[in-house]
């Protein structure tokens, strides 16, 4: 069966297309993208143009002629206001849309048990944080949906999205167990008819002629993607930010906050954490060196695991799992005149992977870890996250999972995803003092991060 995934990312919007047969290796077809970047109008806002998005889908779908099915991956909790007519008021606020933070703070002190009972921490990124600053600075719109939501709506042709699937719906901060709660949605002003019904992932939508799902969150269909679906499997999507995962139960613990717990598909939930600061790190520190990402990582493999004493804290967009604190920052701790420009840009990935193992030991001992996303292909990243997280590490075949995840659960089958390489610790020793710095930098500095600084973030 021919199946098409379509991926709603942060940076760009992905068209992936696939010969898929049960148990079998897929086959890749076409594959095309229109870049589409986060917007930031204001110091600490990011946000999505819904209408350029549905543009770029779209012009991209019309490239893609001849699937038989049709499924869709997204980024997760964004939130965009309708008006009556169901037409965008204004922009989509994204996930790193950090404007909110006053409001995730003031929820986490009156409602503590928020993130256990709905599986979403409170923090800017989830809608209930998002819906109080609206509530305090924007006139209340007709209805709430996501930016996916929207766009597929759009082209069936309805006036406004009818439903939202559960993975997405298990994301807002709002849902929990098996519908919208009623005292989630009162603590937040919003009216039940104000939000659309929340259906499967994998249920058909009739008003498209061809087979075509809504489909779920981007992190849990990595796990179909790669094919992470056993308990003992991890699954790690690494792309501007990162987030490691594995399949549970509906009743994981989030370990008062500190994790998430979302819906995949088939009765089937994901437990992990999210961390705001992924190859965007790499990204930061090259534009800074004027070296391509080859280079610098040529550079890094260079440089000794633990970086000859400095440590970083990579919290270049505030930071989420286990910490949950926008307003956290970046800094470098023991630079000394014998580090060179190499060595800060291996603490900041070192810093990257720390956080990554945080949230590993917040989570139950996994035998493998599927990595997914941009920064697969690099052997030095990956023999690094081998050894920072002292577990083996596999590099698939397919880095565009969530798309993957998104056209098996059109097709209505899983299929078995190649591995690249795999990758196992031959140095995890080298980490143990540097990791050691790093769990005592934050709490050591959070009253700092937290100062206003006129000119700074915005997040004052």
């Amino acid at each position: 069966m021919r199946a098409l995934g379509v991926d709603l990312g942060s940076t760009a919007i992905k068209a992936c297309l696939w010969e898929l047969h049960p148990g079998q290796t897929p086959v890749p077809i076409r594959r095309a993208s229109r870049e589409l970047h986060l917007q930031i109008p204001y110091p600490g806002w990011a946000v999505q143009d819904p209408l350029a998005t549905l543009q770029a889908v779209r012009e991209l779908l019309a490239e893609m002629p001849g699937h038989e099915a049709l499924g869709f991956s997204s980024a997760m909790h964004s939130l965009l206001p309708l008006c009556e007519t169901g037409q965008p008021v204004g922009m989509a606020i994204s996930w790193a849309d950090q404007r909110s933070w006053a409001e995730a703070e003031q929820l986490k002190k009156s409602e503590p048990h928020w993130a256990e009972r709905s599986g979403t921490p409170l923090h800017p990124m989830a809608w209930p944080a998002k819906l109080l600053w609206w509530r305090r600075h924007e006139p209340a719109p007709a209805y709430w949906v996501g930016l996916k939501e929207w766009v597929v709506s759009q082209l069936a042709g309805l006036p406004r999205p009818p439903w939202m699937d559960r993975s997405m719906a298990s994301a807002t901060g709002l849902y929990a167990a098996s519908d919208w709660s009623p005292e989630l949605l009162s603590e937040c002003g919003v009216e039940l008819a104000q939000l659309p019904q929340v259906i499967e992932p994998d249920q058909l939508l009739p008003e498209f002629a061809g087979k075509t799902v809504l489909g779920a969150g981007d992190g849990p269909l990595s796990h179909l993607g790669t094919g992470a679906i056993r308990p003992d499997q991890a699954c790690l999507s690494i792309g501007t930010s990162g987030a490691l995962r594995m399949i549970c139960g509906p009743d994981a613990s989030t370990q008062d906050g500190k994790l998430f717990r979302y819906y995949l598909s088939k009765d089937r939930w994901v437990r992990g954490g999210a961390i705001s600061n992924g190859s965007l790190v790499l990204d930061w520190v090259r534009g800074l060196q004027g070296l391509t990402p080859e280079a610098m990582l040529e550079e890094v493999a260079k440089i000794p695991a633990g970086c000859e004493g400095l440590v970083a804290l990579p919290y270049l967009m505030g930071e989420r799992s286990p910490i949950w604190d926008a307003r956290a920052r970046g800094a470098l701790v023991g630079l000394s005149v014998e580090h060179t420009q190499a060595h800060i840009a291996r603490a900041m990935l070192e810093g990257v992977i720390f956080a990554l193992r945080q949230v590993s030991e917040s989570l139950q001992s996994a035998t493998e870890i599927r990595v997914t996303g941009g920064l697969s292909r690099s052997p030095v990243w990956l023999q690094m996250l081998a050894d920072g997280l002292a577990q083996p590490v596999l590099a698939m075949a397919e880095g565009e999972a969530g798309a993957l995840g998104a056209a098996q659960l059109a097709a209505g089958f899983e299929v078995e995803p190649d591995i690249l390489a795999r990758y196992e610790p031959v140095n995890p020793k080298g980490y143990e003092q540097a990791y050691g710095i790093y769990r005592q930098l934050y709490p050591a500095l959070r009253e700092v991060m937290h100062t206003p600084q006129d000119g700074g973030s915005g997040l004052k």
